[in-house]
């Protein structure tokens, strides 16, 4: 069986694991993740199942895919004193 995504939900499942567990996916790792979520719409998966998704690939392998919906913070000198006056 199979199901296929767009790229659009493949973006939004990067961001998703991005914002909800920190882990930042490129969008060919993701678009796993965008079929696992299309599966749960579709009650495909049963609730309270255990799943494994495998995202193989660092969002920044092909950060230019995913700087439309992402936030790149600038760079700073690296001094702890600035790095301080960010995190405060």
């Amino acid at each position: 069986e199979s199901i296929t995504v767009t790229d659009k939900e493949i973006l939004s499942a990067s961001c998703s694991l991005s914002q909800n567990t920190g882990l930042f996916a490129e969008p060919a790792a993701a678009a796993a993740f965008a079929g696992m979520k299309k599966y749960v719409e579709h009650g495909k998966i049963e609730d309270g199942s255990k799943n494994v998704v495998l995202l193989t690939g660092s969002g920044l392998k092909d950060i230019q895919s995913l700087k439309s919906q992402i936030n790149i913070p600038a760079a700073i000198e690296p001094d702890i004193d600035k790095l301080k006056l960010l995190i405060k």
